[in-house]
C-alpha cells in the first residue's frame, strides 16, 4: 500500500511540474505588453500639432479688417470742406466802392466790380484804378501759393470781425462812429477757400485798422501782376438811367454824345422805366465800345433833346446776364484744387 501511495505522489508531482513549465510561456507575453503602452503614449504627444493652427487662425485677417484701426471718417477731410463747385471759383477778390460805409445801387451798374479777382484756376483779372480798363493774366500754382502765403503771414485769419459792426467791429481800434461814417472810398477784401476771410473798411479809417488787417491791405496794395493783356469779355450789358444824375455821381466833366443811329432808340430801350438793364449783342458792343475810354465806364448820351446816363459793363467769368448784387458778407469755404509746399 505504501508503494502504491508513493507512486501516486510521484505522479502528482510530475503533473504539477509539467503544468508549471507549460504555464511560463503564456506568462511571458504579459511582460512585453508594457512597451506598446509606452510607444502609444509617446505618439500621442504630438497630438497638439493639429491644434497649432488654432493659435494663428482666421483671427489674424479679421484683426486687419477691424474698422477701429482705420477710421476713414476721422481721417478724410471731405466732411469738413466741400470740393470746388466748378473749375473756376473765386479765390481772392478786392472790390472798391466810392460810397462807404454801405453800397448803393449806383455802385452796381458801373462800379460794383472788383479791382482784382483771382480764380482758383489761376486766371487773374485786374485793373489799376476805377477809371482803367480790365486786364488779365494767368498765375501759376506756385505764384498763387506765394500770394496766399503772404496773406496768411499777416495773421489776419486768426482775427475776429469783418467790418459789419462799423466802429464797434473788432477789425478797428480807437475809431469813433463820427469818424467811421464820414464816407469815402472803401474796400471789401475776400479770400475764399481754406482758410477764408472777408473784411470791409473805408480808406479814411485805415489808421484805425488792427495791424493784421492793415498788413493784409498792404499785401493786396503792393501786388502787381506781370504779363497783363487786355481783358476781352464774352458778354456785356448796358445800363440806362434817364437824366445825368448817375453820370454826375462818377464824373463832373462828361460831354454828351449823340446816340448811334444803328442802335435802337434810347426811349424805346428804356420804355416807361426810369432805368433799364439790357443784354447786348456783339455787334452792339462793337458800336458802343469806341465811346468809352474803359469798360466798365459811364457816358452821357443824348437823343431827341433828352439825356441819359449809360453804363457799358463787361461780365466777368463768374457772372451771367441778369445776375444780382452778391452778398457782401458771404465767404466760400472749399478745398483748394492744389497743394502748396508751405502748408
Amino acid at each position: 500500500m505504501k508503494t502504491r501511495s508513493y507512486i501516486v505522489w510521484v505522479i502528482i508531482f510530475v503533473l504539477v511540474a509539467s503544468a508549471c513549465q507549460n504555464a511560463a510561456p503564456t506568462a511571458k507575453p504579459t511582460i512585453p505588453a508594457t512597451p506598446p503602452v509606452k510607444t502609444s503614449t509617446a505618439l500621442s504627444l504630438p497630438s497638439p500639432t493639429p491644434e497649432a493652427p488654432t493659435e494663428t487662425p482666421v483671427p489674424i485677417p479679421t484683426k486687419t479688417l477691424s474698422p477701429t484701426e482705420t477710421p476713414l471718417p476721422e481721417q478724410s477731410p471731405t466732411p469738413l470742406l466741400p470740393p470746388l463747385a466748378s473749375d473756376q471759383e473765386i479765390l481772392v477778390s478786392v472790390q472798391v466802392s466810392g460810397d462807404a460805409p454801405s453800397f448803393t445801387e449806383k455802385d452796381y451798374p458801373g462800379y460794383h466790380l472788383p479791382s482784382m479777382i483771382l480764380y482758383s484756376d489761376g486766371l487773374l483779372i485786374w485793373r489799376e484804378d476805377l477809371d482803367k480798363a480790365f486786364q488779365e493774366s494767368v498765375l501759376s500754382t506756385s505764384e498763387i501759393c506765394a500770394f496766399l502765403a503772404n496773406l496768411q503771414a499777416t495773421g489776419v485769419f486768426e482775427t475776429q470781425g469783418n467790418g459789419e459792426l462799423g466802429a464797434d467791429d473788432p477789425i478797428f481800434s480807437g475809431v469813433t462812429w463820427d469818424t467811421f461814417a464820414e464816407g469815402g472810398q472803401s474796400y471789401t477784401i475776400t479770400v475764399n477757400g481754406s482758410p477764408s476771410r472777408k473784411v470791409f473798411f473805408g480808406l479814411h479809417n485805415m489808421e484805425y485798422l488792427i495791424p493784421e488787417v492793415a498788413a493784409m491791405f498792404d499785401v493786396i496794395d503792393n501786388f502787381h501782376p506781370a504779363g497783363l493783356i487786355p481783358y476781352v469779355a464774352e458778354n456785356y450789358f448796358l445800363y440806362i438811367n434817364e437824366g445825368t444824375d448817375m453820370a454826375d455821381f462818377y464824373s463832373q466833366d462828361l460831354t454828351a454824345h449823340n446816340w448811334p443811329k444803328e442802335m435802337p432808340k434810347l426811349k424805346e430801350l428804356i420804355g416807361d422805366q426810369a432805368e433799364r438793364e439790357l443784354e447786348l449783342t456783339q455787334e452792339q458792343v462793337d458800336l458802343l465800345l469806341p465811346y468809352f475810354d474803359a469798360a466798365p465806364g459811364i457816358e452821357v448820351f443824348s437823343q431827341n433833346e433828352r439825356q441819359y446816363s449809360v453804363v457799358l459793363r463787361p461780365l466777368l467769368p463768374n457772372e451771367t446776364p441778369g445776375f444780382t448784387i452778391p452778398n457782401r458778407w458771404e465767404v466760400l469755404e472749399y478745398s483748394l484744387p492744389f497743394e502748396c509746399e508751405n502748408e
